[in-house]
């Protein structure tokens, strides 16, 4: 191996620790990455963490402040509000696109998305972020199953991104509210995740499927944007309040 493939490697596994990391909420919203820290923290050279960081800013995960350094990106209603908007502008003309035009390889890869889907329960209480990350992974392949009937890479592409954005809000939220100053008290958290829960249930993903496969646009359409309309609960942050 090439130390330029050496360095290659090393950032790779950089970039999964740290995003893991951003996405699961470890590093919070705003908080300052320092380069000694994260290299104690990951067991990864400064150097790999450099590029790591480079590609996460990217990606607007990481902000990088002159004089200052590397920061995790804050999070707020505004953002979020455009997260969701930016979704739903893709879905709705990917969903319908790929109903047209999936074939029965498409319809295969849907059921067997939603089958592993299934098979993976959502649990907030005992803050196991192993398994709420593979609930996440295996979430959104069936969103991006269900839109891969029509070939569009480069807006699924866009889509995926937009999904590991709106975990980071979703995770700061239903896991570690108090590491991004959210004012929620403990019934309005109770709440959200009970619409979280219901929004994401086995038999609401079952209809999104159902009616996908029998190539029912318009109630795939309005099914998967109730799917959604959950998340207007999680604007009720302190970043709204101050906007």
């Amino acid at each position: 191996m090439t130390p330029t493939s050496t360095t290659s490697s090393k950032s790779d596994i950089a970039y999964q620790r740290v995003k893991h990391a951003l996405l699961s909420g470890k590093l919070s919203s705003g908080r300052q990455l320092r380069l000694e820290a994260l290299s104690k923290d990951y067991e990864i050279g400064a150097t790999p963490l450099r590029h790591a960081l480079a590609r996460l800013e990217n990606e607007g995960f990481v902000e990088l402040i002159p004089n200052r350094g590397y920061f995790a990106t804050s999070l707020s209603g505004s953002d979020f509000r455009d997260l969701i908007f930016s979704r739903q502008v893709i879905e709705d003309a990917l969903l319908e696109k790929s109903i047209v035009a999936g074939d029965d390889t498409w319809e295969a890869d849907v059921v067997a998305s939603f089958h592993l889907l299934q098979k993976c329960k959502l649990e907030f209480d005992d803050g196991d972020l192993d398994q709420i990350k593979q609930w996440n992974s295996r979430h959104l392949r069936f969103h991006t199953a269900l839109l891969s009937g029509f070939h569009a890479p480069r807006l699924l592409s866009t889509y995926i991104g937009l999904f590991d954005h709106l975990q980071r809000h979703q995770m700061a939220i239903m896991v570690l509210p108090g590491t991004t100053g959210l004012t929620l008290t403990k019934p309005e958290l109770t709440e959200i995740r009970q619409q979280l829960l219901s929004a994401t249930s086995n038999e609401r993903h079952a209809a999104i499927m159902e009616a996908a496969l029998m190539k029912n646009v318009p109630l795939s359409l309005d099914l998967m944007r109730e799917h959604v309309s959950f998340t207007q609960m999680e604007m009720k942050t302190s970043e709204d309040k101050n906007e």
